[in-house]
């Protein structure tokens, strides 16, 4: 029994710890794994965009390519649809808290077979208050 409490105790102990660090995020303790200033503000441009057209309140700021390299994206039979980068913004609310949000951007193979060589709005993740920066 004292196995199964001292397990018991851990397992809430350990649970805990991701929970703890998780709201004492800050966006400048996340590494990049690339760097591209023109790719990083056009993904703020386009969150931006989403965030107006499905009235979300928050106002993106800053972002930071967390992949480390572009990942193809193929359609469901197997056809090259483009490529994808996850990236993760910070933002603010209106009240001035901070939030972190993953998102993940695409350059879409054009009619030419030639990649964009802009980014497009992919798909949005979790989003995590964080500390205000």
């Amino acid at each position: 029994m004292r196995k199964i409490s001292g397990l018991i105790t851990l397992s809430l102990f350990l649970f805990y710890l991701p929970a703890n660090a998780q709201n004492q995020a800050t966006f400048s303790d996340i590494k990049p794994a690339m760097k591209n200033k023109s790719i990083e503000k056009a993904a703020v441009f386009l969150a931006n965009q989403k965030s107006a057209e499905w009235y979300w309140p928050e106002d993106y700021k800053k972002a930071v390519i967390i992949s480390d390299k572009w990942r193809d994206v193929y359609d469901k039979w197997g056809r090259l649809k483009g490529q994808k980068i996850n990236m993760v913004l910070y933002g603010e609310m209106p009240d001035g808290k901070g939030v972190l949000t993953d998102f993940i951007f695409i350059r879409k193979l054009e009619s030419d077979e030639q990649l964009s060589d802009y980014l497009s709005y992919y798909s949005v993740g979790d989003m995590v208050y964080a500390e205000a920066e």
